[in-house]
Formats: structure tokens, C-alpha cells, sequence
């Protein structure tokens, strides 16, 4: 799940010298620039600072990043006041938009009308980093994925909370973030990636948060058996992704001229897919859908489950 950094400086320069013998008037970009260009993006992004960066890095500290989290109750008062009494809100707090009787239909609106909202933002953010070209942009690397990501993880939770999920553990401890928390934005962002298995990961975390384990249950579901596998094989695609998005990056800024048009244009083409992706697996789950028809798959992951809820379960009666 790791990154080594002597992978990611040697994939650099391998590509980098490859484009300085292909393409004409690229007389500026050598070794040393690209070296140096890999490391300062490594080491930004290394949390350990132990030489390597992985997923987990990048989402705390976009989580670390002010407005990064979304409180849960204020964003409900928000996007439901227009509409619904405070009767209605306060159950949908409570419990959820669905048991407050807030139509799938206008769920639906809001989370689009979230979704188009946010991906303006970061497309604007990511623009203005692309032109800069050069070195420049190579340095700003690791800030436009980690503002890149902290859109995504404020999409997720704002898309978690409007599809049934309960308030999310955001609070930074002195041993750090909920290990609960990183494993269910890893799993959220392996949907929007369309990462095997995520998908019913998800909705294997709704069905158990449906049938009423408890919070110090769920820790354990997300931090245990399957549901973890399932986020540690996302986290392992995302190494590969990481090295690959460094390599674009630095091929970008060698042709600084266009690096803001990529920058921008692929920015808002992947959020917006990647936050549709998400919405279109939360919005049939336990938690939002009554209809919900468990999948072949999500049987087969919930059975593997099971044993740990009956588990915990046990333990409460016992207590």
C-alpha cells in the first residue's frame, strides 16, 4: 500500500528523458530538474517522513485542511430548511432523511445540485495551479491533490449523510484519526474510482448500520475482517494511481502552455464522474433504499461479516 520513493524517481525520469528525445524544443527539462521534482513530491505528500507516501496520507491531511469536514446537523438545517419544518429536520438528524420522509426525488436534487457545486471549486483551484507550468506546477503537485482530495472526501460525507449514514467520527485524537474513518473514505474513494469490491463494501457497512450495530460495533466492522480487506485492496490500487498521476504531472509541466487547459478540463470531467459514481452506489443501499436487493456478491461479503456483528452483539447482552 506503500509508495516507494526510488520507484516514483525512477518512473519520473524514465518518462521525463523519454520526452526530451521526442519532442522538439524541450531543452530545458534534464535529470537533475526531474530528480528533484519527484522527490519534492514524495516528500510533501509523506506523512511518516520515512521516504514513502500511501492513500491514508493524503486523506488526513485533507481532512487536516480547514473546511475539510461537514457537520452533519448544520448541513441538514441548510439544504432541507427551504422546504421541511424543523419537525422534519430534527428526524432527519436523528436518524435520516429517509425516516423523516424526505423523498428520494428531492435527495436526488440536492445531492446533484452538492455535486455540481463542488466540482466548480476545485476545478477553479486546479486551473490556476496548471498555470504556473514548469517546475511550478511539479512543486504544486502535491496541494492539488491533496485540495483535489479534500473535495472529494467533503462530496463523500455530504453524499453519506443526505443517503441514510450516521455522523462520522472527524475529530483528530492525539493517536490520530479513527482508523473507522480513514478505512470508510479509503472505500468510499475506491467508488468513486470504481474499484472492485467497494461498492459492496458499503453496502455490506449500510445493511449492518441498517440492522442496528452500534458505533463501537461498526469501528469494528470497518476495521476488521472483510470490510478492511476491501479497503486495503483499494489503498494497493492507489499506489499505482498516485505514481501514474506524478508521472502526468510532470510530463504537464514541461509543456506549461496547455498544462492549465489539462488541469482544468480533466479535473471537472474526473470529480464530477467520481462523485456521480458514489451517489449512484448510495442511493440503493439499507439505509436509503427499503427495495434494496443484496447482490451475489454482497451476500457472500455479509456472510463473512456476520459472524463479527453476531459477535458483538453477544458481548453488548452480556454487558
Amino acid at each position: 500500500m506503500l509508495i516507494d520513493k526510488r520507484k516514483v524517481n525512477k518512473k519520473l525520469r524514465d518518462i521525463a528523458l523519454g520526452a526530451i528525445e521526442t519532442v522538439e524544443n524541450v531543452t530545458n527539462v534534464t535529470k537533475k530538474v526531474v530528480d528533484k521534482s519527484s522527490e519534492v513530491i514524495v516528500e510533501t505528500l509523506d506523512a511518516n517522513r520515512d521516504g514513502e507516501a500511501d492513500i491514508e496520507d493524503i486523506i488526513i491531511a485533507a481532512l487536516r485542511t480547514p473546511g475539510s469536514r461537514v457537520d452533519r446537523e448544520e448541513f441538514f438545517r441548510k439544504v432541507f430548511e427551504e422546504k421541511y419544518g424543523e419537525e422534519t429536520i430534527e428526524v432527519a438528524i436523528k436518524k435520516n432523511p429517509l425516516k423523516a420522509s424526505i423523498s428520494m426525488i428531492e435527495i436526488d436534487e440536492i445531492a446533484n445540485e452538492i455535486i455540481k457545486s463542488e466540482r466548480n471549486f476545485v476545478t477553479g483551484i486546479s486551473a490556476t495551479l496548471g498555470t504556473q507550468g514548469g517546475v511550478g506546477l511539479i512543486a504544486a503537485v502535491p496541494a492539488d491533490i491533496i485540495q483535489y482530495h479534500v473535495y472529494l472526501i467533503r462530496i463523500a460525507q455530504k453524499l453519506l449523510y443526505l443517503y441514510g449514514f450516521p455522523k462520522i467520527d472527524m475529530e483528530e485524537k492525539s493517536s490520530g484519526f479513527d482508523e473507522a474513518t480513514i478505512n470508510l473514505f479509503t472505500i468510499c474513494l475506491g467508488i468513486m474510482n470504481e474499484i472492485e469490491g467497494t461498492s459492496d463494501a458499503i453496502k455490506v457497512v449500510s445493511k449492518a448500520q441498517y440492522n442496528g450495530s452500534k458505533k463501537r460495533d461498526m469501528k469494528k466492522i470497518l476495521t476488521e475482517g472483510v470490510i478492511e480487506e476491501e479497503a486495503e485492496d483499494a489503498a494497493e490500487w492507489f499506489e499505482e494511481r498516485m505514481v501514474k498521476s506524478f508521472i502526468a504531472s510532470s510530463v504537464k509541466a514541461m509543456v506549461p502552455i496547455v498544462s492549465s487547459v489539462i488541469c482544468g478540463t480533466s479535473t471537472f470531467a474526473s470529480f464530477e464522474t467520481c462523485a456521480d459514481n458514489l451517489r449512484d452506489v448510495l442511493k440503493d443501499t439499507a439505509l436509503s433504499n427499503p427495495g434494496h436487493e443484496e447482490s451475489k456478491e454482497e451476500k457472500k461479503l455479509w456472510k463473512k461479516l456476520e459472524q463479527v456483528v453476531i459477535e458483538n452483539k453477544n458481548k453488548d447482552k452480556e454487558e
